[in-house]
C-alpha cells in the first residue's frame, strides 16, 4: 500500500548523517565483533538473568570480601554500569534501526509500485504501437523472467539490480526523436 513519505534527503543531509554515524562509531570504539560460535556459546542475559545480575551485584556490594582477590567490587560496579547503560543505548539504536528499516521498506515498495505502473503503461503503449516503447517494455520485462521459464530471454541478459546501482537504459540504448530506440 502506497504511503507518501517525504524524507527531505539531499546530498548535504546524507553527508551529515554519515558524519553523525562516524561520530557514534568513534564513541563506541570499544565494541567487539563476536564469531558465530562465540555468540552461540555465550550466556545471553535476558529478563530472568538480569534479575540474577542485579541481585548478585547488590549482595556483592554488601559483602565484597566474598569476591575472589582477582575480582574487585569496583570492577563489578563498572561492568554492571556498562551493561545497564549500553543496554539503554542499544534499545534506542534498535528502535532507530527498526524505524529506518520500516521506512526504507515502505519507500522501496513505493518505488516498486511506481515502476510497476510505468511498466504496465509502457506495455500498453507498446501494444498500441507507440515507437520506442517495445524496447523499454522488453528491457523491463527481463526482471520478471522466471528461473525455470522457457522464455526466449537468455540468462546472460538478466541481471540483479542493487539499490542505487541500476543505471537505467543500457549505454547502447539511444533517444531518437524523443523515443527510446536500440542502437
Amino acid at each position: 500500500m502506497y504511503q507518501n513519505i517525504v524524507t527531505g534527503m539531499n546530498t548535504g543531509a546524507v553527508v551529515n548523517l554519515h558524519s553523525l554515524i562516524d561520530q557514534l562509531e568513534a564513541q563506541l570504539r570499544f565494541r567487539i565483533k563476536l564469531t558465530p560460535d562465540q555468540r552461540q556459546s555465550m550466556v545471553t542475559v535476558g529478563d530472568r538473568r538480569y534479575s540474577f545480575l542485579g541481585k548478585g551485584h547488590r549482595y556483592a556490594q554488601r559483602h565484597p570480601n566474598l569476591l575472589p582477590q582477582y575480582r574487585s567490587i569496583q570492577d563489578f560496579d563498572r561492568v554492571m554500569f556498562d551493561f545497564e547503560e549500553l543496554q539503554q543505548v542499544l534499545d534506542r539504536v534498535n528502535t532507530l534501526q527498526e524505524g529506518l528499516a520500516d521506512t526504507l521498506k515502505q519507500i522501496g515498495a513505493n518505488a516498486f509500485e511506481f515502476s510497476l505502473i510505468f511498466y504496465d503503461l509502457v506495455g500498453k503503449a507498446s501494444e498500441g504501437g507507440i515507437p520506442g516503447t517495445e524496447v523499454i517494455y522488453k528491457d523491463l520485462a527481463k526482471h520478471f523472467v522466471r528461473i525455470n521459464s522457457s522464455d526466449d530471454v537468455e540468462k546472460s541478459d538478466t541481471r540483479t539490480i542493487q539499490p542505487g546501482k541500476d543505471e537505467g537504459p543500457s549505454p547502447s540504448d539511444d533517444l531518437e526523436g524523443g523515443n527510446l530506440v536500440a542502437a
